[in-house]
């Protein structure tokens, strides 16, 4: 289980998401809601910065953002892998 603890980087497994699956606007958006600078949180996401007391909320919300992007491309990416079996089959 990947936790986000303060005053460390976070881990490389979610970093790796984070970058796949966090998008500009989702960073913006964040940025409004939390006031973590979209700077702070891009560094974040690098591992350039670490974790802190007042970003980790920001952290949290880019994490549950993620999470749902991801899941929407899951269920493109098994959309799509139905479609070209299907197409597949019929060569």
């Amino acid at each position: 289980m990947e936790t986000i603890r303060e005053k460390k980087y976070l881990s490389d497994g979610l970093s790796e998401a984070f970058n796949n699956h966090v998008t500009r606007d989702d960073l913006s958006e964040v940025q409004k809601e939390t006031g973590v600078s979209v700077s702070t949180l891009i560094a974040i996401r690098k591992q350039e910065q670490f974790v802190t007391e007042r970003s980790e909320t920001a952290v949290v919300e880019l994490a549950k953002r993620a999470l749902k992007n991801a899941s929407s491309t899951e269920k493109e990416a098994r959309r799509s892998l139905k479609s070209l079996k299907s197409f597949l089959d019929c060569i």
